[in-house]
């Protein structure tokens, strides 16, 4: 309650008050709010002190540079940030450096990188036995949602076949019509169809949410496959070893009906 009183007093101060009173005043409020804050118990050691003046002193530079530029992110939709020369700021390169205590809640289909996704090593949609579907999309399509085998649309677990769904077909197993190699997929229409676009701005937050699932429902078939998943994890590993997290938490579904299962080829 003590750090209200200087509120609760000012609409009894007169306007003859000198400005430095209302200064004290917010002074006050400003030091109350800061004994309450998470580290206000925290003593810093001088290396540490000296570090904490210097971030706050780049993110000081950072948001007057920015905003003086009309370019600061905080006020654009995220498809308009300049990445480059966001990542390319003494604040970020400070930052990523920094340790981390960890990542929590990471869904195991969507923690590692995209481009990995989509091959740009020998990884990805470029692993023997991979197949990209991007025929046309007809609600009279489905597949089964862990494995990309075809499926009566009216049998469980079954899913609409959307374009840009990546499976393993391997062994004597029949590739379905639609679906091309990963090898001759392409990947830059492909890493556009997984990954969000402008196109949600203007969405509100049920459609933004039926995009996202839509992109969970491609990928799913190719995270089912043990050795996609295997190097997809390891893929999710160096990520975060890279922005120098500590831990990561990665949830994964098991459940029953084949929900969450693994395959490999002498599952097919």
């Amino acid at each position: 309650m003590t750090s209200l009183l200087p509120l609760l007093l000012l609409p009894l101060l007169s306007l003859a008050t000198p400005l430095e009173t209302y200064m004290d005043l917010r002074a006050d409020t400003l030091n109350a709010n800061i004994a309450l804050s998470f580290a206000a118990t925290t003593t810093l050691t001088t290396t540490e002190d000296k570090v904490s003046q210097y971030l706050a002193d780049q993110l000081t530079d950072y948001v007057i540079t920015q905003r003086t530029a009309h370019t600061f992110a905080a006020t654009t939709f995220f498809h308009e940030w300049d990445l480059v020369s966001i990542a390319s700021s003494p604040l970020y390169t400070a930052i990523q450096a920094m340790p981390k205590g960890g990542a929590l809640h990471l869904h195991s289909g969507s923690s590692g990188a995209t481009q990995w996704i989509v091959g740009d090593t020998n990884m990805g949609i470029l692993m023997d036995g991979c197949y990209v579907y991007w025929g046309e999309e007809s609600e009279k399509l489905c597949v089964n949602a862990m494995t990309g085998d075809m499926l009566p649309c009216d049998q469980p677990g079954s899913q609409k076949l959307l374009k840009g769904t990546i499976a393993f077909y391997t062994g004597n197993t029949t590739v379905p019509d639609g679906f091309v190699r990963g090898s001759q997929a392409m990947r830059d229409d492909l890493f556009d169809t997984i990954t969000s676009n402008a196109s949600l701005k203007a969405m509100d937050s049920a459609q933004a949410w039926t995009y996202f699932n839509a992109v969970f429902a491609r990928i799913n078939p190719a995270m089912s496959y043990r050795p996609f998943y295997v190097e997809y994890l390891k893929n999710t590993f160096d990520v975060h070893f890279d922005d120098n997290v500590q831990h990561i938490e990665i949830r994964v579904v098991c459940g029953t009906g084949g929900l969450g299962n693994l395959i490999d080829e002498e599952g097919r």
